[in-house]
C-alpha cells in the first residue's frame, strides 16, 4: 500500500470554514458498506499545472468517534489498487446553493443497495488544463463516529476497478438553486427503485415494504467523459452542511484488496480543492432496520 504525491508545481491543500459542518449517520439497524472486487481498482490523478490544497479554520473543527462495542479498520492488499487522476487543463468542480439541501434516507425495514459485476467497471477524468477542487466552509466542520455496536471498515478487491475522467475541452457541470433540494426515501417496507436524470434531480421515495437498489452486470461497465474545453463543476452553499452518522446496531466499512494499494497524485499544472459553503447542506440516513451498500465484482 502506497501513497505517492508527486509535483513538478505548486501543490496546496486548502480548506476554509467559517460556520459548522457535520457528518451524521444514524442507524437503529445493522449498516455495512461493502465493496468488493476482483479485478483491480484504480483512482489517479496526475496534473500539468500546479496543485494546492489548503486548510484555514476560522471555527471549531473536531473529529469524534465514540464506540460502545468494536470499532476496527482493515486494510489487506495483496493485488493492485491505485487512486489516480490525470489532469492537463483546468478541471473545476463547484456547486452553488442558496437554500437548503437535504438528502435524506430513513428506512423502518431492510434497506440495501447492491452493484455486482462480472465485467470491468471504469470511470476515467483526464483534463489538458487546470483541476481545482475547492472547500470553504463559514461554520464548524465537526465529523463524528457513534457506534453502540461493532463498527468496521473493509474494502476487497481481486479485479481492476478504475475510476478516469479525461477532459481535453471544457466541459462544466453547475448546479445552483435559490431554493432547497432535498432527496429523501423512507421505507417500511419492500421497495425497489432505480431513477436516471440529465436535469435536475429531486427524488421521493415512500415504501411500506424493504427498498433495495441493484445493479447487476455481466460485461464491462464504463463511465467515461472526455471534452476538449475546460471542465467545471462547482459546489458553493450558503448553510450548514452536515453528515452524521449514528449506528445502535453493527455497522463495518470492510477494505480488503488482493492487489497493491497505492494513491497517487502527479502535478505539473495548476490543481486546486475548494469548496464554499454559507447555507445549510445535511446528508442523513436514518435506518431502524439493516441498512447496506455492497458493490461485488467478478473478473478483471
Amino acid at each position: 500500500m502506497s501513497n505517492r504525491a508527486q509535483s513538478n508545481g505548486s501543490k496546496s491543500n486548502r480548506a476554509q470554514s467559517n460556520g459548522s459542518k457535520s457528518n451524521r449517520t444514524q442507524s437503529n439497524g445493522s449498516m455495512s458498506n461493502r465493496a468488493q472486487s476482483n479485478g483491480s481498482m484504480s483512482n489517479r490523478a496526475q496534473s500539468n499545472g500546479s496543485k494546492s490544497n489548503r486548510a484555514q479554520s476560522n471555527g471549531s473543527k473536531s473529529n469524534r468517534t465514540q464506540s460502545n462495542g468494536s470499532m476496527s479498520n482493515r486494510a489487506q492488499s495483496n493485488g493492485s489498487m491505485s487512486n489516480r487522476a490525470q489532469s492537463n487543463g483546468s478541471k473545476s468542480n463547484r456547486a452553488q446553493s442558496n437554500g437548503s439541501k437535504s438528502n435524506r434516507t430513513q428506512s423502518n425495514g431492510s434497506m440495501s443497495n447492491r452493484a455486482q459485476s462480472n465485467g470491468s467497471m471504469s470511470n476515467r477524468a483526464q483534463s489538458n488544463g487546470s483541476k481545482s477542487n475547492r472547500t470553504q466552509s463559514n461554520g464548524s466542520k465537526s465529523n463524528r463516529t457513534q457506534s453502540n455496536g461493532s463498527m468496521s471498515n473493509r474494502a476487497q478487491s481481486n479485479g481492476s476497478m478504475s475510476n478516469r475522467a479525461q477532459s481535453n475541452g471544457s466541459m462544466s457541470n453547475r448546479a445552483q438553486s435559490n431554493g432547497s433540494k432535498s432527496n429523501r426515501a423512507q421505507s417500511n417496507g419492500s421497495k425497489s427503485n432505480r431513477s436516471q436524470s440529465n436535469g435536475s434531480k429531486s427524488n421521493r421515495e415512500q415504501s411500506n415494504g424493504s427498498k433495495s437498489n441493484q445493479v447487476q452486470s455481466n460485461r464491462s461497465k464504463s463511465n467515461r467523459a472526455q471534452n476538449n474545453g475546460s471542465k467545471s463543476n462547482r459546489v458553493q452553499s450558503n448553510g450548514s452542511k452536515s453528515n452524521r452518522t449514528q449506528s445502535n446496531g453493527s455497522m463495518s466499512n470492510r477494505a480488503q484488496s488482493n492487489g497493491s494499494m497505492s494513491n497517487r497524485a502527479q502535478s505539473n499544472g495548476s490543481k486546486s480543492n475548494r469548496t464554499q459553503s454559507t447555507g445549510s447542506k445535511s446528508n442523513s440516513a436514518q435506518s431502524d432496520g439493516s441498512e447496506s451498500n455492497g458493490a461485488q465484482r467478478d473478473d478483471r
